[in-house]
């Protein structure tokens, strides 16, 4: 069996998969929103995610220097549309926050 051609963006860089690599048929994307203390307005805020559908399956984590203010502001992703993620707090951040985002589609049948 040939293996299969599948390119991803990490952090800006092209990067190419393996069919080991890939995660039970799903290509996953990664990237990076902010949520900019300015931008909340009655503890909610609404950032440009351009991978997320209103389908695909979507995992949000503080980054590492994030993690703190994430937990303080209880802070959690509420809703995903389309290019778009909701999240709301309990107590409006003091800084800006970098979340880790990972969207997964199907890969297409070979």
């Amino acid at each position: 069996m040939a293996s299969r051609r599948s390119l991803i963006q990490i952090n800006g860089a092209i990067q190419e998969l393996s069919d080991s690599d890939q995660l039970l048929g799903y290509l996953p994307i990664a990237a990076i929103a902010t949520l900019v203390v300015a931008d909340w307005s009655d503890n909610e805020q609404t950032v440009s995610a351009t991978s997320v559908t209103t389908s695909n399956i979507v995992l949000v984590a503080p980054a590492v220097a994030s993690q703190e203010d994430y937990v303080s502001g209880g802070v959690k992703c509420t809703e995903q549309g389309s290019g778009t993620l909701t999240f709301t707090c309990t107590t409006t951040p003091t800084s800006d926050i970098d979340v880790n985002v990972v969207t997964m589609e199907a890969a297409a049948a070979t």
